[in-house]
């Protein structure tokens, strides 16, 4: 059977280098049956709602997951393990509501997506959600009926199904969306939540707010968490979505909150060693670049050196 607390610490980056090369063993020997328990353990979801996958959604899954891991090294395949139960169990739980009784109220379902790895889904609407890396997300979503969606960290790009009477609604932190049907991203990593709207139109309220806002499109609210005000200006759509398309980008960033970004785009730990270049700001951009690649290009601008240490990436 596989390690389960090895397995969940290495998805936190936080394995040894002697627990990460036992780990890729173990793995190289697991079973269909320990790899689907390990997995149903994973999604918490087929426990809370009591989903039963058949036995032919069970080896449909598994078949693919091989097909998967002949083609991704190791590291990836975990992830799709993960991302093929969540896309079973999410059906089944859409059917399971359903097809049941209208008493049976809509329970929340939650979606993980860890440092590193982002996802896409499809709401029982009809609208597509696309999540960049850490982080979380809960919705309860019907169609032609109850829309609400909790964003407790990280970031999303909706392009909501228009459903006039049925208002889509979106809670971050103490900010609150009203959507008919439009596509915007929010943004909600730090004490700052960013809304950039691109079609349609959206209604902003929150705690400390004297008036309910209404976002224009090519319009970008910005919510203060901590002294609750909002401003509103233009959006760049290349920087505010670029994330979708493989574009990491920083706008007069401190160097410090790159590193942050870069730990949670490559799903990685960094550890600032000199304090010095901390507050150095930096303009660029990189595509689909690899970890190694962006580090390097790092190293010669700011003439650091840096190396990986028990799987954390020293910067002196």
């Amino acid at each position: 059977m596989l390690n389960v607390e090895l397995y969940h610490r290495y998805l936190r980056g936080k394995l040894s280098e002697d627990e990460l090369a036992s780990f890729k063993e173990d793995v190289g020997y697991v079973s269909d049956d320990d790899l689907w328990q390990m997995m149903e353990a994973e999604n918490s979801l087929v426990d809370d709602i009591n989903v039963k996958i058949t036995e032919e959604q069970r080896e449909e899954i598994l078949n693919n997951l091989h097909r998967k891991i002949k083609k991704h090294p190791f590291g990836t395949f975990l992830k799709y393990a993960a991302a093929m139960l969540f896309a079973v169990v999410s059906v089944t739980f859409y059917q399971l509501f359903y097809h049941s009784s209208d008493k049976c109220p809509l329970a929340m379902s939650e979606v993980v997506s860890v440092p590193g790895n982002k996802a896409k889904i499809v709401l029982p609407d009809g609208t597509k959600v696309e999540i960049n890396s850490a982080t979380v997300m809960r919705y309860a979503v019907e169609k032609h009926g109850r829309r609400e969606v909790i964003i407790k960290s990280g970031e999303a790009y909706f392009d909501v199904a228009k459903d006039y009477d049925h208002p889509f609604h979106i809670s971050v932190n103490n900010m609150h969306i009203e959507v008919l049907g439009t596509t915007f991203n929010i943004n909600a990593y730090g004490p700052q939540i960013s809304t950039s709207l691109f079609s349609g139109s959206i209604r902003l309220t929150g705690t400390g707010l004297k008036k309910a806002y209404m976002l224009k499109p090519g319009e970008k609210s910005i919510y203060e968490t901590t002294s609750h005000q909002l401003s509103i200006g233009q959006n760049n759509k290349d920087e505010d979505l670029g994330w979708k398309n493989g574009y990491l980008i920083f706008n007069s960033t401190p160097l410090c909150e790159v590193i942050t970004k870069i730990e949670r785009w490559y799903g990685v730990r960094i550890k600032l060693e000199n304090s010095q270049y901390a507050d150095d700001k930096l303009t660029g951009s990189f595509h689909n670049e690899t970890l190694e690649s962006v580090l390097n290009s790092l190293s010669m601008q700011y003439k650091f050196k840096y190396q990986n240490q028990k799987g954390v990436i020293i910067v002196k």
